[in-house]
């Protein structure tokens, strides 16, 4: 590639690139929308069941400790190859039935009774499963995120600890994975310790991991109510997703994915219904959330098994939602009495050429 450059005498004005607000125009100011609105979830809630006591054999339990070091524990023990990125692929391997068996007890904390739950796993038909004493039918009601896998319908869960346990065979052709505790709630983390609470109905702009959602990773609908005067801009200066979608009065109008973030949707004047549909990513449900290292792509089997300073038993979520107020030229958002927002202020950008 040639390029032919020429020599400039002064230095053009440039806009703040590192502005993150809506831009100001004297004429037609941008209107933003301050607090929370109502949110609805395409998937349901989930907790990542991830960390468990564990009991080889029949033997005495252990303390809790992460899924994929208990196999790496327990395949030490038998003297299989521990699972990395340079192990045989289980469907190369003879088949075998596996004598060894492997019990995980996960503790969950709710603050309320909880109905209509289901477990992910894969490979139900091989797992044994009881809740708070009991045994759970193996009745596969559909599946998560992937075909492989597979929900199952648990009972209720009390206000108060409950106790989850799964029985899976342990052997050189099965693969220990995490699993997955699906419903309506919202999951309250600190640290390793995590909460289950009242369903998640509306938020405020901003990562959506303190807000009760860690590790939700499906479609995120906001919802509003707008004035416009006909055709109106919205713009979502900031977002950590695959894409906004917009909805007006449930119409698809466009997406928004690339700079300047802005769409004109075409509208009569008067009231409507502005959703803006967020396009998640599976990272916060399915990444390497115990790896410390900041290299988001190094996606190596390893780095789900690291070590050292490059673990940590806590979570490395990454931020996720509508991270600030859209904007909007040409209509004003209404809160629930219906009136819009009143503001004297004009924003101004102070450039920084260094």
């Amino acid at each position: 590639m040639l390029l032919l450059l020429h020599p400039i005498t002064e230095i053009p004005d440039r806009p703040h690139l590192g502005s993150v607000s809506c831009p100001s125009d004297p004429e037609n100011d941008w209107d933003i929308l301050l607090g929370k609105v109502p949110v609805t979830l395409s998937d349901p809630n989930m907790l990542l069941l991830d960390m468990a006591e564990y009991s080889f054999n029949g033997g005495e339990f252990f303390s809790e400790e992460e899924l994929l070091r208990i196999d790496n524990h327990v395949r030490q023990q038998l003297g299989i190859p521990v699972r990395r990125k340079e192990v045989v692929q289980s469907y190369l391997l003879e088949q075998e039935t596996p004598a060894d068996f492997l019990r995980l007890r996960f503790r969950i904390t709710s603050e309320s009774a909880l109905h209509g739950l289901e477990l992910a796993l894969e490979e139900p038909d091989t797992a044994l499963v009881w809740l708070n004493g009991k045994a759970v039918p193996r009745i596969v009601s559909g599946y998560y995120t992937d075909r492989d896998i597979q929900t199952v319908p648990l009972p209720y869960l009390t206000a108060g600890e409950n106790i989850l346990e799964i029985q899976v065979p342990v052997g050189k052709r099965t693969n220990l994975e995490y699993f997955y505790l699906l419903g309506s709630f919202g999951v309250r983390i600190s640290g390793t310790r995590k909460i289950l609470t009242s369903p998640v109905s509306s938020l405020g702009w901003g990562d959506i991991v303190p807000q009760e959602l860690p590790f939700y990773t499906g479609e995120l609908t906001y919802h509003m109510r707008i004035l416009s005067q006909g055709d109106f801009t919205v713009r979502v200066p900031q977002y950590r997703g695959g894409l906004v979608k917009v909805l007006l009065d449930g119409h698809d109008c466009g997406n928004i994915a690339f700079s300047p973030y802005s769409l004109t949707v075409h509208a009569k004047p008067g009231e409507h219904q502005l959703s803006l549909r967020l396009y998640t990513t599976r990272y916060n449900g399915f990444g390497q959330l115990h790896h410390t290292q900041g290299v988001y792509f190094y996606q190596s089997p390893n780095s789900w098994r690291s070590a050292g300073d490059l673990w940590n038993y806590e979570y490395r979520f990454r931020p996720s939602g509508i991270l600030t107020s859209p904007c909007l030229k040409g209509a004003v958002f209404l809160d629930e009495a219906g009136k819009s927002r009143r503001s004297g202020l004009k924003a101004f950008h102070i450039t920084d050429r260094s």
